[in-house]
């Protein structure tokens, strides 16, 4: 059976601290830890807390949370936290089960309630954190390992609230108190308590006889200072304990509400000299208390200076208090207090984080937070030294506060907020500096606060580890493979050293000798040193144990065992970066690219070999020049601060000489023509050229070529380049060479043909060629292609040539032009020499229907008999207006001209001439004419309207009354603004309000169409809203209901879409009817849409009834008649006067569980109907306890009828029932006929029928045929009640008793009797006899007639 809820979740923030041991080393991990829940005063009667741990690890880990023996097995994953809800009733140490300063309770001790997390042999270990939360009730602690656990404690809690409060349950009072946990069997304690800070009382011993058993002391008045230390009382050594220390509940600031206080305290010689306080973010105020450990401590607290002894304390409340600095000359513990919620700013209630001193700080740390139980702020605040801040990260961010500088230190403090409200937030903070961090969390009239993580190192007792290469004193860590020396720092000279370490026999030091002492924190700290050297291969932890005798005892024994737990770690892996040009003139740059775990250590030493056979140290990055070209072995490893050596890696470089580049290209460099380039590198010595890269410094890939083969290139943009060479040797070394080239332009030919036919005297060329830089200069070869003229040159070297040319046809005319750069370009072009005779024609597009606002559209068809047509001219309104023309000087067969007509009147004007001359040559033309006809446009259109507006939401029909034109027309209507209107054929839509403008299209039957835009201007309207309200939505019990409508002049009411009333100017509608109502109305102009629909409900609400016994016993099933019904919105609770409800209707039955006189009521409430919520109350109910039921024995003699009446009668119990029922002859009354061979157990069940109480007692028929009649063999008349009497024992078989004598030893007569009822109280004549053996005769006679005499003996005992 599992005892343990168990939530497993990736994404958690709890406020739980959690040390993450990713990369830390810090001592709140562990392998064994030791928890305790301790009393807590409940809020209110039901609000009781739970405890949960938090178990995290950076590795994959397991164990058992074991609790009384029962455990539960726990699997970590690296990084995910679990959470344990532990069981309540198993757990919980109450207030009734602790010791107080009164005698008869001072030394009650818990057993099986310690709790114990314990990981698996040979697994990681774990962080564990404790929270304790309910409503309005929450505090939470850090728990250390049993690792760190040691034997003197101080108690650290607060002035207690002065009045006690009982709580949910018995003896839960606010008290200041504290728990001891022993973590070994037979573990004695010895407290000096402390009251107000005085000492109270005389030092007392406890006795703690199991691991896991729980020393919990509370006290109405503040325990702080009181100590505790585990003793030997038998000359044993003293065991660690763990010891938790705070309050069940307190307020602080004022008698507010109230929190409990709850932290793990440190171990005395943890405490360290220098703190800091830092404020609590969004709050005014909190207090802060300093312990002292010493006589004679001075404490130096925001530069006052202040002097206490061992076991005071100081105490010190601030209101908008900066951060401040905390120091003393001997160790001191410091507590931080958060205020009641009432005496603050803020929410929260009071709590407790006992801080860690600067000494033991941390620098890599996650925590979790969440809102349990409700809290709403949560908090993080981190001391760091100014130099550290820069590294500081959370979750590998920047905070995003702000670090506030903290006077007069080389320290600063930052308050960063965090939101978890329904879920969970994993925060890791890391540094490269070692920081303190507490976490705390706010919510209404709750809070908590504790340690994010601290290293709990005893300052005093230490193990350390050197190696010849260790650069600082490394606490119990060492490298795999690494030889070291172990050795321990101790606080006074012990007699004996015994060493036992793992894999190595012991080893016993008889008289060590310190090789070193130290002062520390004010104490002189001697170093033993074990002379044997140790090696481990393998990572793990190991357990060193140290046994020393020491001669001060300090109340233990002399001989105590001291554990430390050695962890051995990987060593680091070496990883360097080598960066070379691998060429002689050039430095090789060495870098150190080492990938330095979270759990390494810092590298000390850069061991680099850089192929001199030498080891040398080095920056972890260097630059280093060599001086000859060749091949070089290099070789690396690291050294870390505690001396463990990396492995050594080896690396080798070759350097060569550096190449000479040189090349040439062409001496034309053209565009897009092909360039020569040529290498003339060379290298000195036995180095060799292996590649040649060219970047020609364009756009093209780079060419990489394993010869130095003549290269060719074309560019294709006309610009400068800059090519590249670069040359690289067998090994790598580069050397490039860079030249300039240009890519100059070519010409771009271009020259202009002229239109000529045979007739003409000869063709004119006229030259157009560009170049892109403008140069002048060009040189021109121009050739007709006129090949069989002999009476014309066929060629020609001017720019502007002319030509006879002597049959028509085509002709190849081409142009060779050559630039000042010597860039040539050529280009021919076929040149026609038409015929003498063209014909002139032309096609009129669509020239039934030419649209007035349209172009006429003709397409040319002129053709000439050799050649083309090289020139038009059309004459548009030949008649009228020979200007109007349009002449094109390229024109082809199919070409189209467009022609806008705008000289024309309707009727008289229309009909227009078009007139196109074609001509071949300046000699060579021909014409044609065609007739036109204009279609006429309307000449008047305007619209017609029912009304100048639209409604939103609807339609508006458009007319129109048009003049002129070529009747019938098609509407086309259109709205500048179609999110405002539309229009469905001639119906205006209205969509929106606004202003809009109408366009209209109208198209005649030739398919004319005329555009009048902005042909009409109207306002769409907003509809009004229709707006209905209800003062009530339930019609309760037929009364009616008032509904107001608003946003109109006008309003009609509906009902389940249906009008109820006509239109009318009535703004309010009264109904008692059921259903959905909606509203509409008018504004004058336009109708709203329907309104939000409300349902009106109807809710009829009945009186009810009930009855039932007014009697009933406690725990049976009392049954209520009633007429309750359940009902949709109508809410049922019986009160049944004991605490506890019911709420539904039927079936009802109760059952109590006190005796006592209760009263029943019915509370009737609905959702809606306030007046018609009532209740009833019954008549009182008395609950009555059944009688304890009684056992008998009844003797009867075998096969004999025997009536069996009822040995106990009681009162109002009068219905019987016998069972079995057989050999009975009648199970259901009283007194039945019995009658058997055999004995035989009955139950009789007695019942009461007014309370429904019963009894079942036990008959025991013992039937037997033998005659029993006997004296006990002693007796013990000392008037205790207990066998204080003789008494004959007698069975059923008796007929006739006639005498019983009892003889003393002298033969006389002590007592006698006749009555086998009578017994003897050891007295005759008033006198006690003496203790002595007694001589009886007995005289009877049995059921069969036989007459019997016994006589026998016993002792009277006194």
């Amino acid at each position: 059976m599992s005892i343990i809820r168990n939530l497993i979740f990736t994404f958690f923030v709890g406020v739980f601290c959690t040390a993450n041991v990713y990369a830390q080393d810090f001592s709140n991990k562990g392998k064994e830890f030791w928890v305790v829940f301790p009393p807590h005063q409940p809020s209110g009667t039901t609000s009781l807390a739970d405890l949960s741990l938090y178990i995290s690890s950076d590795k994959n880990t397991s164990g058992h949370i074991v609790i009384n023996g029962d455990s539960i097995r726990f699997v970590i994953t690296a990084f995910t936290p679990q959470e344990f809800i532990l069981p309540r009733n198993t757990t919980y140490v109450s207030g009734a089960e602790s010791a107080t300063d009164d005698v008869a309770s001072i030394k009650k001790i818990v057993l099986n309630k310690g709790i114990k997390v314990i990981v698996t042999e040979g697994k990681p270990g774990v962080v564990v954190y404790a929270h304790m939360y309910a409503s309005a009730r929450s505090a939470a602690s850090i728990i250390l390992p049993v690792s760190v656990l040691e034997k003197k404690y101080q108690v650290i809690s607060y002035t207690q609230s002065a009045q006690p409060v009982s709580g949910a349950e018995v003896n839960e009072f606010r008290r200041s108190q504290f728990s001891v946990v022993a973590v070994e069997d037979n573990t004695v304690i010895r407290i000096q308590l402390r009251k107000s800070g005085q000492i109270s009382g005389s030092p007392y011993d406890v006795e703690l006889p199991k691991a896991g058993t729980i020393y919990s002391f509370q006290d109405p008045i503040d325990l702080t200072g009181t100590s505790i230390e585990s003793v030997s009382i038998d000359g044993s050594v003293c065991k660690k304990i763990a010891v938790f220390s705070g309050s069940s509940s307190l307020s602080i600031g004022n008698n507010g509400s109230v929190d409990p206080l709850y932290q793990q305290s440190y171990p005395t010689n943890s405490w360290g000299l220098n703190y800091f306080i830092t404020p609590y973010r969004g709050k005014n105020k909190f207090n802060i208390r300093v312990l002292a450990k010493e006589d004679g401590t001075v404490i130096n607290v925001n530069g006052q200076a202040v002097s206490i002894n061992a076991n005071e304390f100081k105490e010190y409340s601030y209101t908008n208090q900066a951060a401040f600095a905390i120091n003393s000359n001997k160790p001191v513990a410091v507590a931080q207090y958060s205020l009641t919620q009432s005496a603050d700013i803020g929410v929260g209630d009071p709590d407790m984080v006992i801080l860690n001193p600067v000494e033991q700080n941390i620098n890599d740390v996650t925590v979790f937070l969440t809102p349990k139980f409700d809290i709403s702020d949560q908090n993080i605040n981190v001391v760091i030294k100014d130099d550290g801040i820069s590294t500081f990260k959370i979750n590998g961010q920047k905070p995003t506060s702000t670090f506030v500088k903290i006077p007069n230190t080389n320290y600063s403090y930052l308050q960063e907020k965090f939101t978890a409200l329904n879920g969970y937030l994993s925060i890791r903070l890391t540094s490269d500096s070692g920081f303190n961090a507490f976490c705390y969390g706010f919510g209404n009239v709750e809070s908590y606060s504790y340690s994010a993580g601290t290293n709990v190192k005893d300052l005093f007792q230490k193990l350390l580890i050197t190696n010849k290469f260790t650069s600082v004193d490394a606490n119990a860590v060492t490298c795999k493979g690494t030889p070291f020396i172990a050795s321990i720092t101790l606080p006074y000279k012990p007699n004996v050293l015994k060493w036992k370490i793992p894999s190595y026999a012991q080893v016993d030091d008889l008289s060590p000798k310190a090789i070193d002492s130290s002062i520390v924190s004010g104490k002189k700290i001697y170093t033993y040193k074990l002379n044997t050297e140790l090696i481990y291969q393998t990572a793990g932890t190991y357990s060193i144990e140290v046994i020393v005798n020491n001669p001060l005892g300090d109340g233990c024994s002399g001989e105590q065992e001291i554990s430390f737990d050695l962890e051995v770690i990987e060593p680091p892996k070496a990883i360097n970066k080598i960066i070379s040009s691998n060429c002689i003139a050039d430095s090789v740059n060495f870098i150190d690219a080492s990938i330095v775990n979270a759990n390494d250590k810092k590298i000390t030493n850069y061991k680099w070999d850089i192929g001199d056979n030498i080891f040398k140290d080095f920056a972890s990055n260097f630059k280093f020049k060599y001086d000859t070209a060749g091949k070089y072995n290099v070789r690396y490893f690291l050294i870390t601060e505690i001396g463990c050596i990396s492995d050594t890696i080896a690396t080798t470089i070759q350097l060569d000489e550096v190449p000479t580049v040189k090349f040439d290209f062409s001496s034309i460099t053209c565009q897009n023509k092909e360039i020569l380039f040529t290498d003339a590198s060379t290298v000195k010595g036995s180095t060799i050229i292996d590649k040649w890269v060219w970047n020609f410094g364009d756009s093209s890939a780079i060419d990489t070529l394993l010869t130095n083969a003549v290269v060719k290139h074309s560019y294709v943009d006309a610009k400068k380049y800059t090519v590249k060479l670069s040359t690289i040797t067998k090994n790598g070394c580069l050397n490039t060479l860079e030249k300039e080239i240009t890519s100059h332009p070519n010409p771009v030919i271009g020259f202009i043909m002229p239109e000529i036919c045979l007739e003409d005297s000869f063709a004119q060329f006229i030259d157009t060629t560009k170049i892109a830089n403008n140069t002048k200069g060009f040189k021109y070869k121009w050739n007709f292609g006129d090949f069989t003229n002999t009476l014309f040159p066929n060629t020609d070297t001017i720019a502007n040539p002319k030509h006879r040319f002597l049959k028509p046809g085509e002709y190849d005319v081409s142009l060779e032009v050559k630039s000042i750069d010597g860039c040539i370009s050529a280009d021919t072009s076929v040149f026609t020499v038409n015929g003498s005779v063209p014909r002139s024609t032309f096609l009129v597009q669509n020239d039934t229907a030419l649209c007035s606002n349209k172009e006429v559209v003709i397409v040319n068809n002129s053709e000439a008999d050799i050649g083309t047509v090289g020139r038009l001219i059309i004459y548009w309104d030949y008649d009228r207006d020979q200007s109007d023309t349009t002449v094109d000087e390229n024109p082809s067969k199919g070409k189209s001209y467009q022609h806008n007509y705008t000289k024309y009147s309707f009727p008289n004007k229309t009909n227009f001439k078009i007139k196109l001359v074609a001509y071949t040559g300046s000699n060579c033309l021909d014409d044609t004419v065609q007739s036109i006809s204009i279609v006429p446009p309307p000449i008047n259109v305007t619209t017609v309207l029912t009304k100048n507006y639209v409604c939103k939401l609807d339609t508006l029909q458009f007319n129109t009354d048009i003049t002129g034109g070529l009747p019938p027309f098609n509407h086309l209507w259109s709205v500048d603004k179609t999110s405002a209107a539309n229009f469905s054929d001639n119906i205006l839509n209205g969509l929106s309000p606004d202003n809009i403008n109408i366009s209209l299209k109208l198209v005649d039957p030739k398919k004319c169409e005329y555009l009048y835009n902005n042909i009409q201007n109207l306002n769409v309207r907003d509809i009004p809203i229709a707006i209905l309200k209800a003062k009530d939505t339930v019609i309760c019990n037929g009364d009616p209901i008032t509904l107001l409508g608003a946003g109109g002049s006008t309003y009609t009411w509906l009902l389940n879409e249906v009008t109820k009333y006509p239109t009318n100017t009535i703004d309010t509608f009264s109904t008692a009817q059921y259903g959905n109502y909606a509203l509409v109305v008018n504004d004058g102009f336009c109708n709203s849409v329907k309104s939000n629909t409300i349902f009106i409900k109807e809710l009829n609400i009945p009186i009810y009834t009930l009855q039932y016994n007014p009697y009933s016993c406690i725990q049976g099933n009392l049954v209520i008649n009633t007429n309750a019904k359940d009902q949709k919105n109508v809410y049922l609770n019986w009160d049944f006067g004991d605490g506890k409800t019911f709420n539904q209707a039927q079936p009802v039955s109760h059952s109590y569980d006190k005796i006592g006189t209760y009263q029943i009521k019915l509370s009737v409430k609905n959702d809606y109907c306030p007046k018609y919520e009532y209740q009833l109350n019954g008549d009182s109910v008395k609950v009555v306890a059944p009688l304890p039921p009684s056992k008998f024995t009844l003797f009867v003699l075998a096969d004999q009828d025997t009536v069996l009446s009822p040995k106990k009668i009681d009162s109002g119990y009068i219905q019987y029932k016998w069972a079995p029922s057989f050999n009975l002859s009648n199970p259901l009354i009283p007194n039945p006929l019995f009658r058997a061979n055999r004995s035989i157990e009955y139950v009789l069940n007695r019942v009461d029928p007014v309370s429904g109480c019963f009894i079942n007692d036990i008959y025991y028929i013992d039937v037997s045929t033998a005659i029993v009649v006997t004296i006990p063999k002693a007796f013990t008349p000392n008037r205790d009640n207990l066998n204080d009497v003789l008494k004959i024992e007698y069975g059923a078989g008796l007929k006739t008793f006639n005498f019983l004598r009892i003889f003393n030893r002298f033969g006389k007569i002590v007592f006698q009797t006749n009555r086998v009822t009578d017994s003897w109280d050891g007295r005759f004549n008033g006198l006690d006899q003496e203790m002595d053996a007694y001589t009886y005769l007995i005289d009877y006679v049995t059921y069969k007639d036989e007459h019997i005499t016994k006589t026998g003996s016993f002792i009277l005992l006194r």
